[in-house]
């Protein structure tokens, strides 16, 4: 399985596609929107900022990076998953309450033992959280341990992040 990033350097546009890709609703493309314009004025840290005196990021070229745009493929069982995750899961299902499979932050996989669905139990990737169940995440999702205020690369994480379980 093989992934390209972007031709298109990290932008605005790259934010919405992202969103866009993923058909989000208003307010997680909202919320995308905003990471990224905090993240445009928020001056880079330096070493006279006491949480990174210890590290030096000079060298970093965010304008450079590049995200992963592609959608993997998914898998409908286990065995069809890359040979770098099948040997992951091999835990046997009779161990697994549930499991899911991500490929550069894109979900392959997930599976839940159905007894525990049927319980009420949500399991799920944090990309189908965001529009299935949104009125429980939506107070939460990159609001409150670390909001996108707290530095640049917590806004630029707000504004691409993928992947995560729910």
């Amino acid at each position: 399985m093989t992934q390209t990033t972007a031709t298109v350097l990290a932008s605005a546009a790259t934010v919405e596609h992202i969103s866009n890709s993923r058909n989000e609703p208003g307010w997680a493309r909202k919320a995308r929107q905003e990471a990224w314009a905090i993240y445009e004025r928020t001056p880079m840290p330096s070493l006279n900022d006491e949480l990174w005196r210890r590290t030096d990021i000079s060298t970093l070229k965010l304008d450079r990076l590049q995200p992963v745009l592609e959608r993997a493929p998914q898998a409908a069982a286990p065995d069809e998953l890359p040979a770098g995750l099948k040997h992951l899961l091999d835990v046997g299902d009779a161990e697994a309450a549930g499991y899911v499979a991500q490929y550069d932050g894109n979900t392959i996989l997930t599976w839940l033992r159905p007894e525990l669905r049927e319980q009420g139990v949500i399991f799920t990737d944090l990309e189908t959280a965001v529009r299935e169940h949104a009125s429980i995440l939506r107070d939460y999702l990159m609001t409150q341990a670390v909001p996108p205020t707290y530095g640049k690369f917590e806004a630029l994480h707000a504004a691409l992040w993928s992947g995560g379980v729910f």
